[in-house]
């Protein structure tokens, strides 16, 4: 039998642990704001970038550049990383419970790192940098000691995105990690979209996605379409919203989304943890198809092929079929990390049910003045996935495929056009697809001609234009599930000399799920001659450079998503200005700063490509990429004397400018 002062003992230790335990637990809830500013984001977790999920916050810096980031907790550096964009100054702090601190843009860091980091700049002769470190070895950091300094490398506008990572270096949100921001206001939903599953199914009586871009607030404060939606077969939807904090005006990303079918939940999205290897997935998270189209970013609330991520759950696709009774009640609840949380609701009908009060809204995502072709003929092919949509102008009451009538398919007016959907025979991998228009007493009226190319999921394959010019190898495992595409020429963009070999392949609104290789040859021409590259057009900025990589008779590159691509040849040299020191110069060395603009619209220029000289020395110049600027500071005072800084700048396809200027360092 224990004595009552053992007894007392032993529960004293208990509660030491249990206080112990409790604060490894909640060490979160106490981890201080990196930076002195008032805690205030301008983006959250999870939100949309180009190809991945953003894997931080980014902190409001209220337009400041300089200001201190703390040690949120005892750490130790364990990588360091300096490079022209990306995260421009990363620091990585790794804390004692195995978790990581991640702060990128930074102005600067704090001496004894910026130390390292300038040596082993200066050993290199480049500015691009990357170091890790061993614990035993590493800088280490006291909570709230200076780590660094928030700036804009790599960016245009002055923020620090800030990071939690667990063990494995899996993204985690931080606002789940203690790091609290003030926030009262409710997310606010902008739109729905509801898309038929496959050639057997129809939102209001069509086989697209019909988009419902403005929902109305109702005296309730719920939101929703104006009236009931008709839907047949398997539909998915998908919600559009933003969010917004106390402290700043920026729109953030939702947290969490849940929808309920019939009051049960159906789906649920919540933006918690996820791993760098399943960034490429957001283009099946998002709806690839509609931000491509120029709807906006929309959340999926169902699971395409290939979407694996842990934070989505649920069965998504919502089956009218297998429903007992029309109508269907869906509700969509939208939260923030703090609990506020909006409200859409809205109701399924039968779509081939006649209502003379139900109105119909919303508008397709496809409208009767665009057209899939560029000859723009009298009928157009879509191709969704698996199933192909023809549209005909009014008058055509039916098409039929392959020579004659293999396959004839009556047509229905939908939104002024006579529309018809198709799913072509599995086994039918590849072929020419003859197309005739009828009109109601069953005269031909149209004759039109694509060659489809079945592209299986987890093949590879090749597939070529008719003429021979382009190639295009795509993978195994690329495409996320078997689907169809097709090669169209584009001669209207063709000038001889300039811009040849362009072609755009179809469906330009279908995700990939890696690289695919583009192979573009000139007619009649080889690909010998200077300047050329492979390049694809960009909605904003044009003709962007992709590679321009000899493979036989073709210039090959690899390209992340399905576009318009030709050859482009650049001729012109880099454009180069020395800014500071100007040539001719007298100045102390404490005083001297280089500064030189660069640009080159054509094909572009990258850092490895700007060498920068001082008295025939390489030195580890800084390029600004987002101003266009080269920088740097001399880390050690120059002698008194003349000097010269030479900058020699190529742009991708070899193209250079170089240009000298001398100046005098006085004591």
């Amino acid at each position: 039998m224990k004595s009552p002062s053992a007894t007392l003992a032993l529960y004293l230790i208990s509660f030491v642990v249990l206080l112990l335990s409790a604060g490894s637990l909640f060490s979160g809830d106490t981890a201080i704001w990196p930076v002195d500013a008032e805690p205030a984001i301008t983006s959250s977790f999870g939100e949309y970038r180009p190809g991945h999920f953003h894997s931080g916050i980014d902190l409001k810096l209220y337009g400041r550049v300089g200001d201190p980031c703390r040690a949120v907790e005892d750490g130790w550096v364990s990588r360091v990383k300096v490079s022209p964009g990306g995260y421009g100054r990363a620091l990585y702090l790794t804390l004692s419970d195995g978790r990581t601190a991640v702060y990128a843009h930074l102005d600067g860091f704090a001496p004894r790192i910026e130390e390292i980091i300038r040596a082993e700049q200066h050993a290199r002769e480049n500015f691009t940098v990357e170091l890790y470190f061993k614990r035993s070895e590493a800088v280490q950091f006291k909570r709230n000691d200076i780590v660094g300094y928030a700036g804009r490398s790599g960016v245009k506008h002055a923020h620090l995105h800030f990071e939690m990572r667990d063990s494995y270096e899996r993204p985690m949100n931080p606002l789940s990690q203690g790091f609290e921001i003030s926030d009262g206001i409710p997310p606010r939903p902008r739109a729905l979209a509801i898309e038929p599953m496959d050639g057997y199914s129809t939102v209001e009586l069509d086989c697209q996605p019909r988009v419902f871009p403005n929902l109305v607030q109702r005296n309730n404060g719920i939101w929703g379409p104006r009236d009931p939606v008709g839907v047949s077969g398997r539909i998915g939807l998908s919600v559009r919203g933003w969010d917004k904090a106390d402290a700043a005006e920026n729109l953030l990303g939702i947290y969490k989304i849940e929808m309920y079918v019939n009051g049960e939940l159906h789906w649920e999205t919540r933006f918690d943890k996820f791993s760098f290897s399943e960034d490429d997935l957001i283009r099946v998270e998002r709806n690839y198809r509609l931000k491509r189209r120029g709807y906006g970013t929309y959340h999926r609330l169902y699971r395409l092929p290939g979407n694996d991520l842990d934070f989505c759950s649920g069965a998504g696709v919502v089956d009218a079929g297998e429903m007992a009774e029309f109508p269907v009640d869906i509700v969509i609840l939208l939260f923030d990390f703090a609990g506020n949380q909006s409200r859409i609701e809205l109701t399924l009908t039968d779509d081939d049910d006649p209502d003379d009060d139900r109105l119909v809204t919303g508008e397709p995502m496809i409208s009767a003045h665009w057209w899939g072709n560029p000859e723009r003929s009298k009928i157009a092919v879509e191709i969704f996935d698996k199933h192909l949509r023809f549209a005909g102008t009014p008058g055509i009451c039916s098409i039929s495929l392959n020579d004659g009538g293999k396959e004839k398919l009556s047509t229905k007016s939908i939104c002024g056009q006579q529309v018809a959907a198709w799913i072509p025979p599995q086994d039918n991998i590849s072929g020419q697809l003859d197309i005739t228009a009828f009109d109601r007493i069953g005269r031909p009226v149209e004759d039109y001609t694509v060659r489809l190319y079945r592209v299986l999921q987890n093949e590879s394959s090749e597939i070529e234009s008719d003429d021979g010019l382009m190639k295009v190898e795509i993978p195994d495992g690329v495409v996320f599930d078997t689907t169809w595409v097709r090669i169209i020429s584009e001669p209207s963009y063709v000038l001889p000399g300039e811009m040849e070999s362009v072609f755009r392949i179809e469906p330009r609104d279908q995700p990939l799920n890696g690289k695919v290789y583009i192979m573009l040859a000139r007619k009649g021409a080889g690909i010998d001659e200077s300047g050329w590259g492979v390049y694809y057009l960009d909605n904003r900025s044009g003709w962007t450079f992709l590679d321009n990589s000899s493979s036989g008779e073709y210039l090959s590159a690899a390209a992340l998503s399905w576009e318009i691509f030709g050859l482009v040849r650049d001729v012109d040299l880099p454009y180069l200005e020395i800014k500071k020191p100007r040539d001719g110069a007298s100045l102390k060395s404490a005083n001297l700063m280089f500064e030189a603009f660069v640009i080159d619209s054509t094909s572009g220029v990258i850092a490895d490509d700007i060498i920068v000289r001082i008295d025939g020395n390489k030195i580890p110049a800084e390029y600004d990429l987002p101003r266009d600027r080269i920088l740097y500071k001399p880390w050690k005072e120059l002698s008194a004397g003349k000097h010269e800084i030479t900058v020699s700048v190529s742009d991708r396809v070899g193209n250079e400018t170089v240009k000298t200027v001398d100046f005098t360092i006085i004591p």
